[in-house]
């Protein structure tokens, strides 16, 4: 990794959301894992009642944590660092300075578009310098084997930089997709990653998932070809990112930029 990037030094907002691009509950489970590890506070909620549509994406009764009864709706939060949150390791192992943010929630409904703009005026007011979206998608694959992690960026110089390709996807995409076109477009510098989850598990949460972006430094996890059909079925899902030739230092950015958060 450069010794200065956004990737390493800026203030960095990791994406998530609930969904189409979330198979395995993977993408969300990670973004929630490092909102509680370094204990990010909530900075903004985005109104629902403008892009979730409650008839798919349904409120549900439950009990707060003083024990009233009451409807839980379904949030689209942006967590950031508190004055009592925890530091934030870097890749050598020291804490570092850094602010790490958060951008969590269902997928919106509708409105994409003004929810883009919506979004690029929140990085804009926190001074986010760079922007990981994570994704995770249907696969062939056995959840006997370690997960595979695609890396892309649409941004020449992150290609260069990190050693990753450029997406070569052609599809139906979701809120990710549409999200990153936009904030390239707006100047900010992405990156995306997309966890490949066993197409059987798709209902239920892979812990797997979860952990897979921190360890993914070619060390943890051994990186295998890409199961036959599997570029099929990722377009099923609208997650088809072409995997990457990773070498060393596209590991590197996949275990750095995601450890940053963890």
């Amino acid at each position: 990794m450069p010794q200065h990037s956004p990737f390493s030094d800026g203030r960095l907002l990791v994406v998530a959301f609930e969904g189409w691009n979330d198979a395995g509950e993977a993408a969300s489970g990670l973004a929630r894992r490092i909102v509680d590890s370094l204990e990010l506070d909530e900075l903004r909620e985005i109104d629902g009642e403008r892009y979730v549509d409650y008839q798919f994406n349904r409120p549900e009764v439950g009990f707060d944590d003083d024990g009233e009864r009451g409807v839980q709706w379904p949030r689209i939060v942006l967590h950031g660092p508190s004055a009592e949150g925890r530091p934030v390791i870097g890749a050598t192992g020291a804490p570092t300075e850094r602010d790490v943010f958060v951008l969590v929630g269902p997928e919106p409904s509708r409105t994409w578009r003004g929810f883009c703009a919506e979004v690029i005026d929140l990085a804009d007011v926190y001074s986010i310098d760079a922007v990981v979206f994570v994704g995770a998608m249907l696969a062939d694959v056995p959840h006997t084997r370690p997960i595979s992690v695609f890396v892309s960026s649409e941004n020449a110089g992150v290609r260069a930089a990190f050693d990753v390709d450029k997406s070569t996807y052609e599809g139906p995409t979701g809120i990710l997709g549409v999200l990153a076109d936009s904030m390239d477009k707006a100047g900010l510098t992405t990156l995306s990653l997309w966890a490949s989850v066993p197409h059987y598990v798709h209902n239920a949460p892979s812990p797997q998932g979860h952990a897979v972006t921190p360890r993914q430094d070619g060390g943890a996890h051994r990186r295998h070809r890409a199961p036959r059909h599997a570029a099929r079925r990722r377009r099923a899902v609208g997650g088809g990112h072409r995997r990457p030739r990773l070498g060393r230092r596209g590991h590197g950015v996949v275990h750095r930029a995601a450890r940053a958060g963890a």
